[in-house]
C-alpha cells in the first residue's frame, strides 16, 4: 500500500507541475524592414512574450535602450526576432553622410526626442535689412525655410536643469547630433553656430520649400 501511495503522490506531483505556467519574457522584435546600415529606432520595434528558457540569446525588452540607434549589421524583415549579431559593433555614419552637432533649447525640438528618430532640420532666423534713410530704422523678417528633409538623430545628451545661479530653474539647451547628407553638413553647422537651427521629428522627408 505505501507504494501505492507514493506512486499516486507522484503522479499527482507531476501533474501539477505540467499545469504550473511557463515563465516567459518579452523580445524585442521588428515592426517592419530595416536595411543594413540603417539606425533601428523606436518605431521599428515591438515585442513578442516567448519562453526565457528557449530563446536565451534574443534581446529583451529591457536592453530596448541599448538597442536605439544602433545599425542593422545586414538586411533585416519585419517580424525579426533581434539577437544581438543582428546589430553593428560599431556605428560610424553611412557612406555619404556625416555627423553635425547642434545644440537647442526646448522650443527647437521635440521633447521626447530620442537616438534613431527621424528629423527634418529647419531654418528659422530673422534677417535684418540696412537701416531705412528716410525713417532711419531697421526692418526684419523672418526666414523659415528647409536646410534638410531627412536625418537621423545619433545622439542626444544634456538637457536638465542648470545648478548655478538665477538660471537654476532653466532647462539647459540639448546637445543632439544628427547624422545628415555630407552636402547639407555646411549650411547646417552655420545655422546651427548662429542658434537657428530646429528639428521637428518625421515620419517621412519634408520638401525643401521655402515657406512652410
Amino acid at each position: 500500500m505505501l507504494g501505492v501511495a507514493l506512486i499516486v503522490t507522484c503522479a499527482a506531483i507531476g501533474a501539477m507541475l505540467e499545469r504550473r505556467p511557463t515563465a516567459t519574457t518579452d523580445y524585442l522584435v521588428l515592426t517592419r524592414p530595416v536595411s543594413a546600415g540603417s539606425a533601428i529606432s523606436r518605431s521599428d520595434l515591438s515585442t513578442v512574450s516567448m519562453s526565457s528558457s528557449h530563446h536565451l540569446q534574443a534581446i529583451p525588452l529591457g536592453e530596448a535602450s541599448a538597442v536605439l540607434g544602433r545599425r542593422a549589421a545586414e538586411n533585416l524583415p519585419g517580424g525579426t526576432l533581434l539577437v544581438s549579431p543582428d546589430l553593428s559593433a560599431s556605428t560610424p555614419p553611412r557612406s555619404g553622410y556625416v555627423l553635425v552637432g547642434t545644440s537647442l533649447g526646448p522650443a527647437q525640438m521635440p521633447s521626447d526626442l530620442s537616438v534613431g528618430d527621424d528629423v527634418a532640420v529647419i531654418l528659422a532666423g530673422t534677417q535684418t535689412s540696412e537701416a531705412d534713410g528716410a525713417q532711419g530704422t531697421d526692418s526684419s523678417a523672418t526666414t523659415t525655410r528647409v536646410l534638410l528633409g531627412s536625418g537621423t538623430v545619433f545622439a542626444v545628451s544634456g538637457g536638465s536643469s542648470s545648478a548655478s545661479g538665477e538660471d537654476a530653474s532653466s532647462p539647459e539647451d540639448v546637445e543632439v547630433t544628427i547624422e545628415v547628407a555630407a552636402r547639407s553638413a555646411t549650411a547646417i553647422a552655420v545655422a546651427s553656430a548662429a542658434g537657428n537651427v530646429s528639428l521637428v521629428q518625421t515620419t517621412s522627408p519634408v520638401s525643401d520649400r521655402s515657406a512652410l
